[in-house]
């Protein structure tokens, strides 16, 4: 009687089932790396997201410490140079030379349109060329955000003819700096910037309040609207 012998290697049934587990495989490996990914590319979006959030937060916060109790050279009345609206603010600050040019700048903080999307724009002119040049003097600009919902502004601080100092949602035609400023800054895609709260450094108002409150031994008032 012979003896069949078996070939040796793998049937067709044993290649398909081989294939099926390999691809599978594969497609497992695939989607946790596609996975590891997305997560990847989403966590440095946000990261990139934070640090445009803290650098922007930053240089409204070092504008509005610098803030100078100056008045509009171009101005016929020599009104002081501070137009606190809710929504937009323009005033005169020391800036550092790190951050450009150093001197004495009018500053703005606004909000800017273009093609249907608001954005975060902090402008400034040197003081110097707006005296020479007024209007038209040169203007640097840079987009703090790109994505603006909202941005409010609210001041702290002795209007003319008040006794007590308090939160207001405006701070125009005044003759000293309010003591703080508050920001408020919100995304379209629901993001809040930190409430920013600056105390202007070389406000009257805020020798001021300082002074009667050191002499009651009472903290500097931050309440909220």
């Amino acid at each position: 009687m012979k003896t069949v012998r078996r070939q040796s290697g793998f049937t067709l049934v044993e290649m398909i089932i081989s294939l099926t587990v390999v691809s599978l495989l594969v497609t497992l490996v695939y989607g946790a790396l596609r996975t590891g990914m997305r997560s990847w590319e989403a966590s440095q979006e946000q990261a990139e997201k934070l640090n445009t959030m803290r650098i922007g937060w930053n240089v409204i916060h070092q504008a509005l410490s610098a803030a100078r109790q100056a008045n509009d050279p171009l101005a016929e009345d020599r009104r002081l140079l501070f137009q606190g609206e809710s929504e937009r603010l323009r005033f005169i600050a020391d800036m550092p030379s790190h951050l450009g040019l150093g001197g004495r700048y009018i500053i703005e903080i606004i909000p800017s349109e273009d093609a249907g999307q608001a954005s975060l724009l902090f402008r400034r002119t040197l003081l110097n060329e707006y005296e020479q040049a007024g209007a038209v003097a040169a203007q640097q600009k840079a987009v703090l955000s790109d994505q603006l919902q909202t941005l409010t502004f609210h001041y702290f601080g002795y209007k003319e003819g008040e006794t007590e100092a308090a939160w207001h949602a405006d701070w125009l035609e005044q003759n000293a700096l309010p003591t703080l400023v508050r920001v408020k800054i919100e995304e379209t895609a629901g993001e809040r910037w930190p409430v920013l709260v600056a105390q202007l450094l070389y406000s009257p108002n805020a020798q001021l309040e300082q002074s009667e409150r050191a002499e009651q031994n009472e903290p500097l008032a931050l309440e909220t609207l």
